[in-house]
Formats: structure tokens, C-alpha cells, sequence
């Protein structure tokens, strides 16, 4: 089966952005990371294996409809037009089933994972180290500018002594 070569880019920059990095860059931008069951980056091959598992299907209904198309078309006298649109609706309806039978494993108790999850073992998840590593900062920041025998704060206020 030939895949077009946007699919092949596609699955290649997914691939090497999720496969070393762990996130492409929605996923950065959303602190999202896509994790192995070890919690690190899943590898160049899982991620290529992940990539091809979401694309390729919706991609194989879209090239069946083209060749139904092709065969409507060249059909001498048959109503092209209508053909067309009708093949076009039903690659896009197809197209869409496709993405709800991947997404239909989606359960809490297996961690909302789709098809293409299970299969490459691995998993989307939130990306704490920034938010974590903020706070660290701001916790030594705060420690840092606080008086020797002040201890105690409320927000960005040190208590300096008891209300009477």
C-alpha cells in the first residue's frame, strides 16, 4: 500500500520530535509528553510505530474512496458530479469512523488511552517538570530574602509578630 508523502513526513517528524524529545510542538505547548512505560521518551521506533497507527488508517479509507472515485468517473455516461460528491461525503464520514473506533478504548480505568496508545505502549501525559521546577525556584527565592528569625509568612507577607 503507498502512503502520500504529507503521511510519510508526517509519521517522520512525529517520530523524531515524540520518539527523542517526547512532545512535538502542540504537545510542548500544551505541557503535554508522550511517555513509554518506563515515563520517558518513547524512542524513534515506538513513536514512528504510534504515528503510523493514527495515520495510516484514515489514510487507506481516503485512498479507497479515490479509487472508487476514479472508477465512477471513467464510467462513460454515469453523472460524475453527483458521484464525486457523494464519494467525497462518504471518504469523509469513513474518515471520521475511523477516528472514533481509534478513540474507543478510551476508558479511565486504562488511563484514557486510544488504540494507537495501547498498541505502542505508551501514553500522553501532563508534563510536570516546569511547573514543578517553578515552584522550586520561587521556594528558594522566598527563603532567600527572608530575615534570619523570620520565619513565618502569609503570601508574600512576613509575620513579624503576633496580633493582639
Amino acid at each position: 500500500m503507498w502512503l502520500t508523502p504529507s503521511v510519510v513526513v508526517s509519521i517522520a517528524y512525529y517520530a523524531i520530535a515524540e520518539g527523542r524529545w517526547g512532545c512535538s510542538v502542540g504537545k510542548a505547548l500544551f505541557n503535554l509528553r508522550v511517555v513509554d512505560p518506563s515515563q520517558g521518551p518513547p524512542g524513534v521506533r515506538r513513536a514512528a510505530w504510534r504515528a503510523a497507527l493514527f495515520m495510516v488508517p484514515p489514510q487507506i479509507v481516503t485512498a479507497l474512496a479515490g479509487i472508487l472515485a476514479m472508477r465512477l468517473l471513467t464510467q462513460p455516461g454515469g453523472p460524475q458530479s453527483q458521484a464525486m460528491s457523494i464519494v467525497g461525503a462518504a471518504s469523509s464520514m469513513l474518515s471520521l469512523v475511523c477516528l472514533a473506533i481509534q478513540f474507543s478504548t478510551i476508558r479511565k480505568a486504562n488511563g484514557y488511552a486510544a488504540i494507537h496508545d495501547l498498541w505502542s505502549r505508551t501514553r500522553v501525559v501532563q508534563r510536570l517538570k516546569p511547573v514543578e521546577a517553578r515552584e522550586t525556584a520561587r521556594r528558594a527565592r522566598a527563603a532567600a530574602v527572608t530575615p534570619q528569625g523570620l520565619t513565618a509568612r502569609i503570601g508574600p507577607y512576613l509575620v513579624t509578630d503576633a496580633v493582639k
